[in-house]
């Protein structure tokens, strides 16, 4: 039964780190996103911790059971703000392109 837990974990991890970390690490590396002592390294301690980050964001509940709905609608979640971000990416984009000209020429 505990390999089981173990097994279902180590797969709801894998799926966080799929869907999540790309909308999280804005920009940085996953090893400076790790890296929280910027030593270049990562820990256990320091591993441990994003383990535990990337859990605590597919247990909506926060009961400590991460299960099938809650990693369905966390992904659902992850899609939208990424669809979000686009939108006012192009948004800022498209008024950038009207501001350096504004008779549309």
């Amino acid at each position: 039964m505990k390999l089981k837990h173990l097994k279902m974990n180590l797969l709801i991890t894998v799926l966080a780190l799929a869907f999540s970390m790309p909308l999280a690490m804005a920009g940085k590396s996953k090893l400076q996103m790790m890296d929280t002592n910027g030593d270049g390294n990562i820990s256990a301690a320091e591993h441990a911790e994003a383990a535990a980050k990337r859990f605590a964001m597919m247990d909506l509940n926060g009961d400590g059971v991460a299960t099938k709905e809650e990693i369905k609608e966390m992904k659902q979640k992850a899609k939208e703000e990424k669809k979000a971000k686009k939108a006012e990416k192009e948004k800022r984009q498209s008024e950038s392109n009207v501001e350096s000209d504004p008779a549309g020429q």
